[in-house]
């Protein structure tokens, strides 16, 4: 059967007939130089063969269809006659755009999408037959088409540092010495999922793809006046998909229970915009998934194990003054210090993990700043920690604290044999304190 239409798949190094037949993208009026095709998925263009060129062995096409879901029949498609160049009619700019991880638009609009049909060509089609594809096809088509005989193109395989990696948005990127060009190269990895921020949290990716260098394949391709394209492929940074990326989120927030290390000793509190910084010790890392207080706790409340869930989803959703942040403690206790406005009192409640009491100061609402009331409340639950709660409650016992501030120990009494009953109790308690 003799078609007019053809199907051809778009990669951002060659332009496919078939699996098996390819030209460069080069020897098409594409300028690679100006644009990246994503790459998370396959691209197929449905296009009609306009005018074929004999001598230069040209095809003229016009994009019927940018986005054919599945490329039925791509593979079965063998040309009657050699092309050595595909040239596209114009383009539509809004059906090529969501197509491109980068591009450069104005040097598009100059060199691509008005572009004329080549000259002179003869009005035979170069017609596709719809064979089944087969040892027995001349090894001529098999071949790619050398374009441009300047060019000479260098492909080597090596691997690479993970911590040589440099993350931009849609890419990774790093230089390489190239004993064969007596100099250093930049490759870009394309990848659409990568972003940025993550060039801070490199070492996550490492960690959870298990491995120290990636494995890099590239092309360098050389002309009269030096290197006029590279390319780089790697099947390691092709594995950072958006479940690794999330599960790398999942790790660096759990991990935020495990801190250790911190780097300012006397500091205790924290708030999400700074906490991520403790769990590692070049401190670059931040709130790169700009998680919030209801995720983070959320996080952790989706665990089946946490003993005090009821507790910490009441202070949470119920409690929690909506004009000052969370704060949290991180090492030796994960926890959680919640800030309750009263009439009278702003209340401190500190719940830990999993824990078997709730610590509560009270601080009379005109006394001091919010932040140095926070200090105050920090230096409490150091003393906690250098001494134990016993001591901390005898000694604030013993000293006979004045009516602008007060402390409770709220304990979750029977927490393990009758939650159900124990929740109510704990938080008639906690109420009776909010003043």
């Amino acid at each position: 059967m003799v078609m007019k239409e053809i199907i051809l798949k778009v990669c951002n190094d060659k332009i496919y007939f078939n699996p098996e037949l390819s030209i460069p993208i080069q020897q098409t009026n594409i300028p690679k130089e100006h644009l990246t095709f994503r790459t998370h998925r396959d691209i197929f263009w449905k296009v009609e063969m306009l005018n074929y060129n004999t001598n230069d062995q040209l095809l003229n096409v016009s994009i019927l269809d940018y986005n054919l879901s599945d490329g039925d029949g791509f593979t079965d498609q063998i040309p009657k006659k050699k092309v050595k160049q595909l040239i596209f009619k114009e383009f539509e700019w809004n059906k090529l755009e969501p197509l491109l991880t980068f591009y450069q638009e104005s040097k598009l609009k100059q060199h691509m999408l008005i572009q004329p049909l080549a000259q002179f060509f003869d009005q035979e089609i170069a017609y596709f037959n719809i064979v089944n594809f087969n040892q027995n096809t001349p090894s001529s088509i098999n071949q790619q088409i050398q374009y441009n005989q300047n060019v000479e193109p260098i492909k080597l395989d090596f691997r690479v540092f993970f911590s040589d990696l440099h993350f931009i948005l849609g890419y990774a990127t790093f230089k390489k010495y190239i004993k064969e060009l007596d100099r250093e190269v930049e490759f870009k990895i394309a990848n659409d999922h990568i972003l940025a921020e993550f060039d801070n949290i490199k070492s996550w990716f490492a960690k959870k793809l298990r491995i120290k260098k990636i494995r890099v394949s590239v092309t360098i391709v050389l002309t009269e006046n030096g290197i006029s394209e590279t390319q780089a492929l790697s099947d390691d940074i092709d594995e950072i998909t958006p479940e690794l990326i999330d599960s790398v989120k999942y790790e660096r927030t759990y991990a935020l229970s495990k801190a250790t290390g911190i780097s300012d000793l006397e500091k205790l509190l924290f708030t999400v915009d700074d906490i991520f910084s403790q769990i590692d010790s070049d401190n670059i890392e931040r709130n790169v998934f700009n998680q919030s207080d209801e995720n983070i706790l959320n996080f952790f409340l989706q665990k089946k194990d946490i003993r005090n869930k009821r507790q910490l989803e009441y202070l949470a959703g119920n409690k929690q003054s909506e004009n000052h942040k969370l704060r949290y403690t991180l090492n030796p206790d994960f926890g959680f210090l919640f800030m309750i406005e009263g009439p009278k009192y702003n209340h401190y409640v500190w719940e830990l993990l999993n824990s078997n009491a709730t610590y509560l100061w009270r601080i009379n609402k005109g006394e001091r700043e919010i932040e140095l009331q926070f200090k105050i409340v920090e230096g409490a639950i150091n003393t906690i920690r250098t001494n134990g709660r016993r001591k901390y409650k005898l000694a604030y016992q013993n000293n006979l604290p004045d009516k602008d501030f007060g402390f409770i120990l709220i304990a979750h009494e029977e927490i393990n044999s009758n939650p159900d009953d124990n929740f109510p109790k704990w938080k008639s308690r906690l109420n009776e304190q909010l003043t």
